[in-house]
């Protein structure tokens, strides 16, 4: 993908050299850089786990599950014996 899309950059200014003279160097440029780095992005979203820069931190994001489920099964065993200590109110 990456190289016909190179191929069609470098051709693109022999199609606008007629219209747009120098200018369609500028262009090329330009289209070339949007093109490129939109196909770049695509690269990288295709595997985002790893030990790059760019990867999302797997290790981090699953510790982070981790706790926030403790901390729920804490809260809820910690509810539970609130519930089973507690006296029914018609017994008072």
């Amino acid at each position: 993908m990456r190289t016909s899309l190179v191929l069609w950059t470098v051709t693109l200014p022999l199609v606008l050299w007629e219209n747009l003279g120098y200018m369609g160097l500028l262009a090329t440029g330009l289209v070339g850089y949007l093109i490129l780095a939109s196909e770049q992005m695509s690269t990288e979203i295709e595997n985002p786990f790893g030990h790059d820069a760019g990867d999302l931190p797997l290790g981090a994001i699953c510790d982070t599950i981790k706790g926030n489920v403790k901390e729920v099964l804490e809260r809820a065993e910690g509810g539970h014996k609130k519930l089973i200590s507690m006296e029914p109110a018609w017994a008072k």
